[in-house]
C-alpha cells in the first residue's frame, strides 16, 4: 500500500507537494475544549466537533434587533412578489460554460461533503457534460438550488494567539460541494449581467467588483486626504467594524433588496433557494458532526456570496458632505472642514442616520473595534464622535485595508 501510494505521486496534479507538506508539517491536536454549557472539558473528538458545531450554529442566527416597520415592509414585499404571476425568461446554460468552469478550476481543491474530486470533473466525457447542462438549466427553470449542494463541510483552524480550549478561538473554513460551486458560477454570471445594467453596486464600493481592488480604494482615500491637506482642510475619519458581517445577514432583507432593485424573477428566486435551508457539519479527524442549520447569514466559501453581500450594503445612506470608502464590509467614512471641529460635525450628524440604517437591516457594529482618526497637524483634545452613545477615541494610528494610517 505504501509503495502504490508513492507510485501515484505526481508533480503536475499537486499530489507530490501535498504529501511533502503533510510529512513536514506538525499535526496539531485540538486540546480538550471547554463546554460552554457545563464549563467542563470535553476530551473526545466526538465531543469536540459537536461543541464547535454548537458554537457555529449559534453564530449563524439573526441579530436580535430590528425596526418593526422595516420588517413589515420586507414581509409584505416578499409576499406580494410570490403572489405576482409574471413571465421570466432565463439565459440558458450552454455546455461551453460547463467546460470553461472545468478548465479553470484548480485540480487540488479540497473535497466537499460530496467527496467529488475536481480531477474527475475535468475528465468528464461530453455525454455527461451535456447531462450536467440539462441539470443546471432545470435549476434555473424551476428556481431550485438542490438541497444536497447546500451542506458545507467546515474545517477549523486556531486563530493566532487565542486560547485553544475555547470553541470561539477557531476560525472556520467552509468546503462546498464542487457542483454547488458550478451552480453558483452560472448564477453569478447571470446576476452580474443584470447588475451591470442596473449600475450596481454604488461607485464607492470596490469590494468584489470587476477591475477594482483594495489598491484602487486605497489610492482613492489617499487622494481625498491629500486634496484636503492641499486645500488646508482637516479630515476626520471613522472606520467601522461590522460584527460577523457575512454570518448575520438578514436573508429576507436581502431578498427584499433584490426585489426592490428589480432583478428578474428567476434570479431572485434561485438566490432565495440558494440561501435558504442551508446546513453545515464540522470535520474533526475525518469524522463529521451532526448537520446543523443556518438560520441567517450567507455561506462562507461560496462564489456568489461576496457579490450578494455587496448588494446588501448597497443602500448605505449617502449625503453630500461625506465621502465613503467601501470594500465589502470594510467601511470608512470621511468628512472635511476648515478646522477639525468643522470636520467632525458632519461626521457626528451622519452617524445618527447610519445607526438607524444599521438597525433597520439588522447589522451590528463592534463599537469597541470601531476607530476614529483626525488627519491634522495638531493633536489637541478634539470633541469625540459617538456610536450608539459610546465615545470613540481619536487614534494617532489606525489600520484599514491592510495599511496603517497616521494622523500627521
Amino acid at each position: 500500500m505504501y509503495i502504490s501510494q508513492n507510485e501515484q505521486l505526481n508533480i503536475y496534479d499537486g499530489t507530490l507537494w501535498r504529501r511533502t507538506k503533510r510529512l513536514k508539517s506538525k499535526r496539531s491536536e485540538i486540546p480538550p475544549l471547554k463546554n460552554p454549557g457545563t464549563n467542563l472539558p470535553s476530551h473526545t473528538d466526538l465531543e469536540k466537533k459537536e461543541i464547535i458545531a454548537d458554537h457555529l450554529e449559534s453564530q449563524f442566527t439573526p441579530n436580535d434587533f430590528g425596526d418593526p416597520n422595516t420588517e413589515r415592509t420586507v414581509e409584505k414585499s416578499i409576499r406580494e412578489f410570490k403572489n405576482e404571476i409574471r413571465a421570466s425568461k432565463f439565459k440558458k446554460v450552454q455546455p461551453s460554460e460547463i467546460i470553461c468552469f472545468m478548465k479553470h478550476i484548480k485540480i487540488n481543491k479540497s473535497l466537499g461533503i460530496d467527496s467529488i474530486k475536481t480531477k474527475m470533473l475535468k475528465n468528464l466525457p461530453l455525454k455527461i457534460i451535456l447531462k450536467l447542462t440539462e441539470i443546471f438549466n432545470h435549476m434555473l427553470k424551476f428556481r431550485h438550488f438542490r438541497n444536497c449542494w447546500k451542506t458545507a463541510r467546515v474545517l477549523i483552524i486556531l486563530k493566532p494567539g487565542k486560547d485553544p480550549t475555547h470553541p470561539v478561538s477557531y476560525r472556520q473554513i467552509s468546503l462546498l460541494p464542487i457542483l454547488s460551486k458550478l451552480g453558483e458560477e452560472l448564477i453569478l454570471y447571470r446576476y452580474l449581467a443584470h447588475a451591470t445594467k442596473l449600475r450596481l453596486p454604488i461607485p464607492q464600493q470596490f469590494g468584489f467588483t470587476p477591475q477594482l481592488s483594495t489598491i484602487h480604494q486605497l489610492l482613492r482615500v489617499v487622494e481625498h486626504i491629500n486634496e484636503g491637506k492641499n486645500s488646508n482642510l482637516a479630515t476626520a475619519a471613522i472606520f467601522l467594524d461590522i460584527a460577523k458581517a457575512f454570518d448575520k445577514v438578514w436573508v429576507e432583507g436581502l431578498i427584499h433588496k433584490l426585489i426592490a432593485y428589480k432583478f428578474p424573477q428567476y434570479i431572485i428566486e434561485i438566490i432565495q433557494s440558494y440561501l435558504t435551508n442551508r446546513h453545515f457539519t464540522v470535520l474533526v479527524k475525518n469524522s463529521d458532526s451532526t448537520p446543523r442549520k443556518l438560520q441567517a447569514g450567507v455561506p462562507q466559501g461560496g462564489i456568489l456570496v461576496p457579490i450578494i453581500f455587496v448588494l446588501y450594503m448597497n443602500d448605505i445612506p449617502q449625503v453630500r458632505n461625506i465621502m465613503f470608502s467601501l470594500y465589502a464590509d470594510d467601511t470608512a467614512i470621511f468628512s472635511q472642514g476648515k478646522t477639525p471641529d468643522k470636520a467632525i460635525v458632519p461626521l457626528k450628524n451622519y452617524l445618527k442616520n447610519l445607526e438607524a440604517w444599521l438597525v433597520r437591516w439588522k447589522i451590528k457594529l463592534n463599537v469597541d473595534k470601531t476607530e476614529a482618526i483626525l488627519f491634522n497637524k495638531k493633536n489637541d483634545d478634539w470633541p469625540k464622535v459617538k456610536v450608539y452613545g459610546t465615545p470613540i477615541e481619536w487614534k494617532k494610528e489606525v489600520k484599514y485595508l491592510g495599511l496603517f494610517w497616521i494622523s500627521k
